[in-house]
């Protein structure tokens, strides 16, 4: 396991790149991307699908904490976790239907408005109800700086809060 006393230190490890995050410089070598739409080093949860991208700003995601989306032909539903710490993306169609779901009253799971169903919002499995054994297709949709994202996707969509 890495750990401070495992890697020979006694105190914590300090972040080699503190100092990149809060520098005005974007990329490797400066300013790689002239896309304002966002601020260079925000950060995104990106999704392809078909050819169409979209870019989700972790602060809405994690401002509105559950977010049901449509790209393309993709129904998603994006969560943000563990008290904002974790983010996760998944597809929202199951068993021929696509879901939609609102935050339940037990903390971690979300309740599905078509069946009842409870989902553990940790693994997409279900926990109990008409659904129980289903899981949520999860989503490939890394995050990352918005001046890369933008780089690769420059026709990209920005979410934006309803």
């Amino acid at each position: 396991m890495l750990s401070p006393e495992a890697l020979g230190h006694k105190d914590e490890i300090k972040d080699p790149y503190a100092g990149y995050y809060t520098s005005g410089i974007s990329g490797l070598s400066g300013p790689a991307n002239q896309d304002t739409r966002l601020a260079g080093k925000s950060l995104v949860l990106g999704v392809v699908m078909g050819g169409v991208s979209k870019a989700y700003p972790l602060e809405v995601i994690r401002d509105l904490g559950l977010i049901q989306d449509q790209l393309e032909n993709l129904s998603l539903l994006i969560l943000s976790v563990d008290n904002q710490q974790t983010i996760r993306a998944y597809q929202r169609f199951v068993q021929d239907r696509v879901l939609t779901f609102q935050p339940s009253a037990d903390q971690g799971l979300i309740i599905d408005d078509q069946t009842g169903t409870l989902w553990d919002i940790q693994s997409g499995i279900t926990t109990q109800g008409e659904l129980k054994g289903q899981q949520l297709e999860r989503l490939a949709s890394p995050l990352v700086f918005w001046f890369a994202w933008s780089s690769f996707y420059p026709e990209t969509v920005v979410f934006t809060a309803p």
